[in-house]
């Protein structure tokens, strides 16, 4: 009987370590060539990750949603999207704030072209631009930090389609396999808010550098066999 309830048990731990992510709203724009923006806060109601958090689909790519101080959120209201659901920072918030981290990871290697937030901007309440800093890590390395408290400057929520690429002017946002939002404990003006979309860029496939002398290779070796079919 002991054997078979401890069986019972190891098979319970293995089902939930092994479940799927929460399936999130999929609100996914083709801007053509390759280019996805993935918009978050249009969900009709929250949407609360489990331990393997939130996943969204659409133009063959898929992007996790994880946090490693709680569980993901989307959240419902206007000017919501991502945010962590934890007792991390000043209080019990839904918003990413103080020493909580929120990553996306990608199922294949992508471009970042940008990413607009929503926020507080000082009150309690959501907001279409985001106010405080926070920093942004790349594949698990810390690269940049906000300088502006007030960075988003989006007026509404359509997101815009043409702004430059991000990856175009900072290398470091090429090619990218997991994508972070960190809030370091600290850092002032606090900052309290959602990831309300994210524009990214099928990354394209380097060719290696040996290449181009394989195909010349072969291409001559064909050449030799045609010459010795007519030699013959």
């Amino acid at each position: 009987m002991k054997k078979t309830i401890v069986a019972a048990l190891f098979a319970l731990a293995g089902t939930s370590a092994s479940a799927a992510p929460v399936s999130g709203f999929n609100n996914v724009v083709d801007n053509g060539g390759g280019s996805y923006t993935f918009i978050f806060d249009t969900v009709a109601s929250d949407i609360i990750g489990n331990s393997d958090g939130i996943i969204f689909a659409g133009g063959g790519i898929n992007i996790t949603a994880t946090s490693a101080q709680g569980r993901v959120i989307q959240d419902h209201p206007a000017n919501g999207g991502l945010g962590v659901l934890s007792k991390a920072g000043p209080s019990d918030n839904l918003e990413l704030s103080e020493g909580e981290t929120l990553s996306l990871k990608f199922s294949q290697a992508v471009d970042i072209v940008g990413w607009t937030l929503n926020g507080l901007l000082g009150q309690n309440g959501h907001q279409d631009a985001a106010d405080g800093r926070f920093g942004v890590a790349i594949d698990g390395s810390f690269v940049a930090s906000s300088s502006a408290s007030n960075w988003d400057g989006v007026g509404s929520d359509t997101v815009p389609g043409n702004f430059p690429s991000i990856c175009g002017v900072q290398s470091t946002f090429c090619g990218v396999s997991d994508f972070a939002l960190v809030k370091p404990r600290g850092t002032l003006p606090p900052f309290k808010g959602y990831l309300e979309s994210i524009t990214i860029q099928v990354a394209a496939v380097p060719v290696p550098a040996a290449m181009p002398l394989m195909i010349g290779a072969l291409g001559g070796l064909a050449f030799a066999a045609r010459r010795r079919r007519r030699a013959s």
